[in-house]
């Protein structure tokens, strides 16, 4: 943990603490042979309610002031907080199919629920300030979150993920699309993605694996069906099996994995394998907690001069 300052110019007005000091005394003295002018000086002092004194010595009003002067300056200088705390080693897209194919019932209720459940629940596992988003695809690839910090709304997303009435399956579209999102990361890049398909529509699927690759980014790919395949409805017209070589091809040339998955436990180990930890430093930065803190010392140091530490004359 380390203690910065964002404008330590600032810092310079700390120099005036003795000089609030000094006033301060100065002033009881002047205050106190003002006072002493009175002929019947004990007679004031009865004057005085509640047990008050005609000079006070006012010291609870000094370290109140000194802290206030404290707590602007510190709030003016910027001062922030960096610790390292616990993420995840990767930032993360998530690329999840939403193809008509992903309907196929071989998982209960079906691939798609199988799959936005799994994926969801791991999000939302991630540790926190670790940065993930989301991108759905079909005939062609939508960023349904973009990367961020905000695992709640990564989640929320991959939980209200819908299947398309398109059977096409851009996966080469998916992979350009996450990866755009993960560019600017300064962390290491990976893409989570999820089908059941055959690249079909959209670019070809060597040209998204070379993007991915030039830009650093690593594709972890997680096949979704199982060895039978599934029927949509018991319809035998509309029954998918799971192709993997695209999905494989994709994960092996990127230096990531490929898992098959084929029914919903090996769908949530195949994520759990993902998960790897390291740090990242963090800043918190206090400069509004010490204006605030400031400012109601200055309401009672304000409270305290009207009537507890009032003077006479």
């Amino acid at each position: 943990m380390e203690i910065v300052f964002e404008n330590p110019a600032f810092l310079w007005f700390l120099a005036f603490m003795p000089l609030l000091v000094a006033i301060h005394l100065y002033s009881l003295h002047y205050v106190r042979q003002k006072a002493m002018r009175f002929a019947n000086f004990e007679a004031l002092e009865k004057i005085v309610q509640g047990g008050g004194s005609i000079v006070p010595k006012n010291y609870a009003l000094l370290v109140l002031r000194v802290i206030a002067l404290m707590g602007f300056t510190l709030a003016a200088a910027g001062m922030t907080v960096r610790y390292e705390t616990t993420v995840s080693q990767f930032d993360y897209m998530v690329a999840i199919d939403t193809s008509s194919s992903m309907l196929a019932q071989d998982f209960t209720p079906n691939r798609m629920v199988a799959s936005r459940e799994a994926a969801a629940d791991w999000v939302a596992s991630l540790p926190p300030h670790s940065e993930a988003g989301v991108v759905g695809f079909s005939t062609q690839a939508i960023v349904l979150a973009p990367l961020s910090e905000d695992l709640a709304g990564a989640k929320a997303s991959l939980s209200n993920a819908t299947t398309s009435k398109s059977g096409g399956t851009a996966i080469c579209e998916a992979i350009r699309a996450s990866t755009n999102e993960l560019i600017s990361s300064e962390r290491a890049k990976a893409i989570v993605l999820l089908s059941d398909g055959q690249n079909n529509a959209g670019c070809l699927l060597d040209e998204g694996i070379n993007y991915a690759k030039s830009n650093g980014v690593i594709i972890f790919a997680i096949g979704v069906g199982s060895s039978t395949g599934g029927d949509i409805g018991g319809s035998k017209d509309l029954f998918f099996t799971l192709d993997e070589d695209g999905l494989r091809r994709a994960a092996v040339s990127t230096g990531g994995d490929y898992a098959r998955a084929q029914n919903a436990q090996e769908l949530r180990d195949a994520f759990a394998n993902l998960t790897a930890t390291g740090t990242k430093m963090q800043a918190l930065k206090l400069g509004i907690y010490f204006m605030f803190f400031a400012f109601i010392l200055v309401f009672i140091d304000w409270g305290l001069s009207i009537t507890r530490y009032r003077s006479i004359p």
